[in-house]
């Protein structure tokens, strides 16, 4: 009986981290004087809350990755500002790969708890769009390049 109240217990504990999507580290990257902006995601399932994944960023900016170990390559003949995110979205995205194509663009809100990502069929279409909504691009409403898949 104590078995039974207790895996009852954990059913609806299960459910909701299910039903609220993975947390990903967004990864983004944007060459300073322009709009052009890259963005990697990274998904770990041993990080289940956003507290996590910000607690994975402060140990990442000292060097110390535990989950999202990567490298990217030293910019040459431009600047980059590099900023992390940590995300909630039901989507799915694939696995990073360092020399896969940056081809899939996608506008990227990520204002509210849970984020909001829409595909675009080119980055000029997406900041047309985004113009359309708010002025212009900000910190966490964007348009950005993705080498990765994302499934919705």
């Amino acid at each position: 009986m104590k078995w039974l109240l207790l895996l009852a217990g954990f059913f609806p504990m299960v459910l909701a981290t299910a039903d609220s999507g993975r947390v990903y580290l967004l990864s983004k990257r944007q060459i300073l004087n322009s709009n052009m902006t890259t963005v990697v995601f990274f998904y770990d399932r041993s990080v289940t809350s956003i507290a996590e994944c910000e607690r994975e960023i402060q140990r990442g900016i000292r060097g110390q990755w535990r989950y999202y170990t990567h490298k990217f390559p030293t910019p040459k003949g431009y600047l980059e500002k590099l900023d992390y995110y940590c995300v909630q979205t039901g989507a799915v995205i694939s696995p990073w790969y360092d020399k896969a194509p940056y081809d899939f663009v996608y506008q990227i809100d990520i204002r509210h708890s849970t984020s909001r990502i829409k595909a675009m069929p080119h980055y000029a279409e997406c900041l047309r769009d985004l113009r359309q909504q708010i002025h212009d691009e900000t910190r966490h409403f964007f348009c950005a390049k993705v080498s990765q898949e994302i499934r919705f």
